[in-house]
Protein backbone atom coordinates (compact mmCIF):
# COMPACT_ATOMS: atom_id res chain seq x y z
CA UNK A 1 0.00 0.00 0.00
CA UNK A 2 2.71 2.31 0.73
CA UNK A 3 5.02 1.78 -2.47
CA UNK A 4 1.41 2.12 -4.42
CA UNK A 5 0.84 5.78 -2.46
CA UNK A 6 4.27 6.73 -3.16
CA UNK A 7 4.36 6.23 -6.13
CA UNK A 8 1.20 8.49 -6.47
CA UNK A 9 2.08 11.27 -4.15
CA UNK A 10 5.59 11.44 -6.06
CA UNK A 11 3.46 12.12 -9.43
CA UNK A 12 4.54 9.08 -10.79
CA UNK A 13 8.34 9.61 -11.21
CA UNK A 14 9.55 6.89 -9.33
CA UNK A 15 8.92 4.05 -11.20
CA UNK A 16 11.25 1.57 -8.78
CA UNK A 17 7.97 2.15 -6.15
CA UNK A 18 5.76 0.71 -9.08
CA UNK A 19 7.73 -2.06 -9.92
CA UNK A 20 8.16 -2.94 -5.79
CA UNK A 21 4.56 -2.51 -5.82
CA UNK A 22 3.52 -5.54 -8.43
CA UNK A 23 6.09 -7.48 -7.49
CA UNK A 24 4.43 -7.57 -4.19
CA UNK A 25 0.89 -8.14 -5.34
CA UNK A 26 1.87 -10.74 -7.45
CA UNK A 27 3.39 -12.25 -4.69
CA UNK A 28 0.51 -12.12 -2.77
CA UNK A 29 -1.66 -13.44 -5.47
CA UNK A 30 0.68 -16.63 -6.10
CA UNK A 31 1.07 -17.20 -2.33
CA UNK A 32 -1.62 -16.13 -0.35
CA UNK A 33 -4.71 -15.76 -2.37
CA UNK A 34 -6.84 -18.72 -1.41
CA UNK A 35 -10.81 -20.00 -2.47
CA UNK A 36 -13.32 -20.92 0.20
CA UNK A 37 -15.10 -24.51 -0.71
CA UNK A 38 -18.42 -24.36 -1.29
CA UNK A 39 -19.05 -20.83 -1.69
CA UNK A 40 -15.70 -20.27 -3.35
CA UNK A 41 -15.06 -16.82 -1.37
CA UNK A 42 -11.17 -15.49 -2.55
CA UNK A 43 -9.70 -14.46 1.06
CA UNK A 44 -6.26 -13.55 1.71
CA UNK A 45 -4.67 -16.27 4.46
CA UNK A 46 -1.66 -15.66 6.47
CA UNK A 47 1.46 -16.78 5.17
CA UNK A 48 4.14 -18.93 7.40
CA UNK A 49 6.17 -20.05 5.24
CA UNK A 50 6.75 -21.36 1.81
CA UNK A 51 3.43 -23.53 0.91
CA UNK A 52 2.22 -23.23 4.18
CA UNK A 53 -1.02 -20.93 5.06
CA UNK A 54 -3.42 -20.18 8.19
CA UNK A 55 -6.75 -19.75 6.46
CA UNK A 56 -8.24 -17.01 8.65
CA UNK A 57 -8.51 -13.88 7.13
CA UNK A 58 -8.39 -10.47 8.81
CA UNK A 59 -10.45 -7.60 8.90
CA UNK A 60 -7.73 -5.56 8.50
CA UNK A 61 -6.71 -7.67 5.53
CA UNK A 62 -9.94 -5.90 3.79
CA UNK A 63 -8.26 -2.49 2.47
CA UNK A 64 -6.51 -4.54 -0.22
CA UNK A 65 -9.40 -4.69 -2.23
CA UNK A 66 -9.64 -0.94 -2.30
CA UNK A 67 -5.66 -0.91 -3.12
CA UNK A 68 -6.05 -3.04 -5.92
CA UNK A 69 -8.33 -0.99 -7.40
CA UNK A 70 -6.39 2.03 -7.17
CA UNK A 71 -2.98 0.35 -8.52
CA UNK A 72 -5.33 -0.42 -11.26
CA UNK A 73 -5.97 3.06 -12.80
CA UNK A 74 -2.86 3.48 -14.43
CA UNK A 75 -2.79 1.36 -17.80
CA UNK A 76 -0.45 -1.34 -15.63
CA UNK A 77 0.13 -4.56 -17.47
CA UNK A 78 -2.02 -5.94 -14.45
CA UNK A 79 -5.06 -3.85 -14.14
CA UNK A 80 -7.74 -6.19 -15.02
CA UNK A 81 -6.31 -8.86 -12.68
CA UNK A 82 -5.98 -6.48 -10.26
CA UNK A 83 -9.91 -5.43 -10.61
CA UNK A 84 -11.20 -9.01 -10.76
CA UNK A 85 -9.12 -9.46 -7.03
CA UNK A 86 -10.26 -6.27 -5.89
CA UNK A 87 -13.93 -7.18 -6.62
CA UNK A 88 -13.79 -11.21 -5.27
CA UNK A 89 -11.97 -9.46 -2.42
CA UNK A 90 -14.62 -6.83 -1.71
CA UNK A 91 -17.42 -9.50 -1.86
CA UNK A 92 -15.78 -11.81 0.56
CA UNK A 93 -15.36 -8.86 3.06
CA UNK A 94 -19.03 -8.21 2.92
CA UNK A 95 -19.68 -11.94 3.35
CA UNK A 96 -17.70 -11.12 6.97
CA UNK A 97 -20.93 -8.74 8.16
CA UNK A 98 -23.97 -10.80 5.85
CA UNK A 99 -22.60 -14.29 7.74
CA UNK A 100 -23.23 -12.69 11.29
CA UNK A 101 -26.20 -12.39 13.22
CA UNK A 102 -26.28 -8.63 14.03
CA UNK A 103 -24.78 -7.83 10.49
CA UNK A 104 -21.49 -6.20 11.66
CA UNK A 105 -17.89 -8.10 11.20
CA UNK A 106 -15.53 -9.88 13.51
CA UNK A 107 -11.94 -9.28 13.84
CA UNK A 108 -11.67 -12.15 11.85
CA UNK A 109 -12.77 -15.14 10.15
CA UNK A 110 -11.92 -18.35 9.85
CA UNK A 111 -11.71 -20.82 7.01
CA UNK A 112 -10.72 -24.44 8.26
CA UNK A 113 -9.14 -26.01 5.81
CA UNK A 114 -10.42 -23.51 3.17
CA UNK A 115 -13.92 -24.09 4.03
CA UNK A 116 -16.20 -20.99 3.92
CA UNK A 117 -15.88 -18.51 6.94
CA UNK A 118 -16.98 -18.91 10.30
CA UNK A 119 -16.31 -16.39 13.30
CA UNK A 120 -13.95 -17.99 15.76
CA UNK A 121 -14.87 -17.93 19.09
CA UNK A 122 -11.91 -15.31 19.87
CA UNK A 123 -12.61 -12.74 17.27
CA UNK A 124 -16.18 -12.16 17.36
CA UNK A 125 -15.96 -8.64 18.78
CA UNK A 126 -16.65 -5.78 16.34
CA UNK A 127 -14.66 -2.53 17.01
CA UNK A 128 -16.21 -0.79 13.98
CA UNK A 129 -12.86 -0.85 11.61
CA UNK A 130 -13.28 0.87 8.38
CA UNK A 131 -11.17 -1.32 5.88
CA UNK A 132 -14.02 -3.36 4.03
CA UNK A 133 -16.46 0.04 3.53
CA UNK A 134 -12.98 1.82 2.47
CA UNK A 135 -12.94 -0.85 0.01
CA UNK A 136 -16.73 -0.11 -1.25
CA UNK A 137 -16.34 3.15 -1.69
CA UNK A 138 -13.13 2.80 -3.64
CA UNK A 139 -14.74 -0.13 -5.45
CA UNK A 140 -18.09 2.30 -6.40
CA UNK A 141 -16.12 5.46 -7.60
CA UNK A 142 -14.56 3.43 -10.18
CA UNK A 143 -17.32 1.50 -11.17
CA UNK A 144 -20.09 2.73 -10.09
CA UNK A 145 -21.66 -0.68 -9.80
CA UNK A 146 -24.59 -0.20 -6.85
CA UNK A 147 -23.69 -3.14 -5.92
CA UNK A 148 -20.67 -1.66 -3.23
CA UNK A 149 -22.98 1.01 -2.01
CA UNK A 150 -25.72 -1.82 -1.26
CA UNK A 151 -23.36 -3.29 0.83
CA UNK A 152 -22.18 -0.48 2.34
CA UNK A 153 -26.16 0.68 3.20
CA UNK A 154 -26.56 -2.53 4.62
CA UNK A 155 -23.15 -2.47 7.01
CA UNK A 156 -24.37 0.89 7.95
CA UNK A 157 -28.09 0.01 8.89
CA UNK A 158 -26.16 -2.80 11.51
CA UNK A 159 -23.92 -0.41 12.73
CA UNK A 160 -27.36 2.22 13.35
CA UNK A 161 -29.33 -0.55 14.35
CA UNK A 162 -26.40 -2.65 17.36
CA UNK A 163 -24.26 -0.41 17.91
CA UNK A 164 -25.30 3.11 18.20
CA UNK A 165 -26.09 5.33 21.52
CA UNK A 166 -26.82 8.49 22.49
CA UNK A 167 -22.75 9.34 22.25
CA UNK A 168 -21.42 7.66 18.80
CA UNK A 169 -21.16 3.77 17.95
CA UNK A 170 -19.86 1.36 20.80
CA UNK A 171 -18.29 -1.78 20.50
CA UNK A 172 -20.00 -5.37 20.32
CA UNK A 173 -18.63 -8.17 22.21
CA UNK A 174 -19.84 -10.76 20.21
CA UNK A 175 -21.48 -10.36 16.82
CA UNK A 176 -23.64 -13.07 16.99
CA UNK A 177 -25.01 -12.11 19.92
CA UNK A 178 -25.57 -8.00 19.51
CA UNK A 179 -26.59 -7.43 22.73
CA UNK A 180 -24.05 -7.21 24.44
CA UNK A 181 -21.96 -3.74 23.66
CA UNK A 182 -18.43 -2.68 24.57
CA UNK A 183 -18.05 0.78 26.40
CA UNK A 184 -15.78 2.32 23.56
CA UNK A 185 -15.69 4.01 20.57
CA UNK A 186 -12.50 3.45 18.44
CA UNK A 187 -10.88 6.88 16.97
CA UNK A 188 -10.59 5.33 13.90
CA UNK A 189 -14.70 4.78 13.18
CA UNK A 190 -15.03 8.66 12.86
CA UNK A 191 -11.65 9.52 11.26
CA UNK A 192 -12.00 6.08 8.28
CA UNK A 193 -15.24 3.74 8.92
CA UNK A 194 -17.82 7.09 8.52
CA UNK A 195 -15.37 9.03 6.62
CA UNK A 196 -15.58 6.21 3.88
CA UNK A 197 -19.59 5.25 4.44
CA UNK A 198 -20.35 9.01 3.93
CA UNK A 199 -18.05 9.54 0.95
CA UNK A 200 -19.50 6.26 -0.48
CA UNK A 201 -23.54 7.89 -0.80
CA UNK A 202 -22.18 11.43 -1.58
CA UNK A 203 -23.39 12.38 -5.04
CA UNK A 204 -21.04 15.22 -5.60
CA UNK A 205 -17.90 13.18 -4.73
CA UNK A 206 -15.85 15.86 -3.33
CA UNK A 207 -12.61 14.04 -3.37
CA UNK A 208 -11.36 12.74 -6.92
CA UNK A 209 -9.10 10.19 -6.80
CA UNK A 210 -6.64 11.26 -9.38
CA UNK A 211 -5.73 14.19 -7.86
CA UNK A 212 -5.95 12.64 -4.03
CA UNK A 213 -4.59 10.28 -1.96
CA UNK A 214 -6.27 9.28 1.51
CA UNK A 215 -3.14 8.78 4.01
CA UNK A 216 -3.33 5.49 5.73
CA UNK A 217 -4.52 5.90 9.26
CA UNK A 218 -7.14 8.16 7.42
Amino acid sequence: EYLLKQWLLTQRTEPYLRTMFDEAMLGMARSMVARSTPSELVYIADYVSEGKLVHKMDHLACFAGGMLAVGAQHGGEFDREYMTLAERIGETCYEFYRRTTSGLSPEFMSFVGGSDPKVPRNAAYNIGRPEAVETFFIMWYYTRDPKWREMGWEVFSSFERHARTPSGWAALKDVNNPAKLDDKMESFVLAETMKYLFLLFDSSYPIPLDKYVFNTEA
